[in-house]
């Protein structure tokens, strides 16, 4: 498995308390016995290599609203985590039509640049109501559609750009292979995981 396939989803959606937060980061990511389930706990595992390839947070309304200090402080470890790592805390992106049969139907809260949208379009023009079987798939069906669109690799960190794309501003028609590859592609990959696991619950 690439190393940017390895995805842990915390939903908050199951967490009311940071205590239970804390359990939760335990289990999922495996910390040891020594855990201080406290906030400088966390930062500690979190930067000493506890953190998987593609960590995505589905924050709930439920969980800020009952302790906005710790969603407050998680959310700024998290800043911080990705200013100095070479992989990313995912924030949850906005899932609220999207389903199996087309995981493009919400855009993410956040894109890498202006032409990354475009793509995002692209994708979605292609694969709606595409039927994916497993996370493997979807890894390496929109890796090699992204990477033929672009006519580049996305394993190198680039900027590229995309004449269609160009809608106007700053970075107007520039694609970031970086963000499809540890942000793009994993939040679909964990978006496909969400919504199985909520459609096995009907």
């Amino acid at each position: 498995m690439n190393k940017y396939q390895n995805i842990e989803i915390i939903d908050f959606e199951d967490i009311d308390t940071v205590e239970k937060m804390h359990q939760t980061f335990k289990l999922k990511l495996k910390f040891p016995d020594y855990y201080g389930n406290n906030f400088d706990a966390l930062w500690d595992m979190f930067t000493s290599g506890f953190v998987p390839s593609n960590l995505i947070f589905y924050i709930s309304d439920k969980f800020s609203k009952n302790d906005r200090t710790a969603s407050c402080k998680l959310a700024n470890i998290r800043v911080e985590f990705n200013k100095q790592s070479k992989f990313e805390i995912i924030l949850n992106d906005y899932i609220k039509e999207s389903k199996l049969s087309n995981l493009f139907a919400d855009e993410p809260l956040q894109f890498g640049l202006r032409g990354d949208k475009g793509l995002w379009k692209e994708l979605e023009n292609k694969f709606s109501a595409y039927k994916w079987k497993d996370e493997q798939q979807i890894f390496k069906e929109l890796k090699t559609e992204i990477e033929r669109i672009l006519d580049s690799s996305i394993e190198e960190n680039k900027m590229l750009y995309i004449k269609r794309f160009a809608k106007g501003g700053m970075s107007s028609g520039k694609v970031s292979t970086s963000y499809w590859l540890r942000i793009g592609i994993p939040t679909l990959m964990a978006r496909f995981r969400k919504i199985k696991k909520a459609d096995n619950k009907r």
